[in-house]
């Protein structure tokens, strides 16, 4: 009788797909979110330093970065929500080798109404309304029609 040598490793494969996952959910957003902020207090810097029609331009660039920040940050928070429950049945599991079914159920149907989640988080934004760039009459006499966002 010859023992089964299939799948003695796949303890290995489980522990590197739930920390690719874990870096994927937790480590990287939080990096891009904070390189957006670095980036829009880059801009905020330069901001202070110009003048005139570049300083609206720039002002308005900052304005717009602000805002995707916030819209990034409410949807990964809803992300994360959705995700929490299966990866704390996923850790609960590794490390007891038993699994939840309370829990596994409960994380299943919280991650199946992300669709409906996101939706409400999309519908809330849009509720709230996003502030619009005001148009600004330009001071030379050739353009006195109003610029616009793409004019900009």
């Amino acid at each position: 009788d010859v023992t089964c040598q299939r799948g003695r490793d796949i303890k290995y494969f489980v522990y590197i797909v739930g920390l690719g996952m874990v870096f994927l959910y937790f480590v990287f957003p939080p990096y891009v979110m904070t390189a957006m902020y670095c980036w829009i207090k880059k801009i905020q810097k330069k901001v202070e330093g110009s003048r005139g029609m570049q300083r609206i331009r720039e002002d308005a660039r900052r304005q717009m970065m602000q805002r995707i920040a916030i819209q990034i940050s409410v949807y990964l928070i809803s992300y994360w929500f959705t995700c929490t429950f299966g990866i704390m049945q996923a850790i609960y599991q590794i490390f007891t080798r038993k699994i939840l079914y309370e829990l596994l159920i409960f994380a299943n149907c919280v991650y199946a109404l992300q669709g409906f989640v996101f939706a409400m988080v999309y519908f809330a934004l849009q509720r709230l309304g996003m502030p619009k760039l005001e148009s600004v009459p330009s001071s030379r006499p050739e353009l006195r029609r109003e610029l616009t966002v793409q004019d900009i």
